[in-house]
């Protein structure tokens, strides 16, 4: 996984990109690699959750809510 970090950092600078260290988290699911993510030599935040579209996501029970939002979208348009 530290590798695809790294690529990602690589790419990111050739294309004026920034990735913010501050902003950066990790959540590991599913593996037993506990080694830490380093993003330009700093280790990143790992979490335990998060929130995203409104779903809170854990690392041990997954998501509450499914989020279907793309979904709602096209069938509004298919009903026209």
């Amino acid at each position: 996984m530290q590798s695809k970090v790294t690529q990602l950092a690589k790419i990111s600078a050739k294309t004026d990109f920034r990735i913010s260290k501050s902003k950066t988290k990790v959540m590991r699911v599913n593996t037993r690699n506990a080694d830490k993510l380093e993003l330009d030599g700093e280790a990143t935040d790992e979490r335990e959750n998060f929130t995203y579209l409104g779903s809170n996501f854990s690392k041990d029970s997954g998501s509450d809510r499914i989020y279907k939002g793309g979904v709602g979208r096209q069938g509004l348009h298919s009903q026209y």
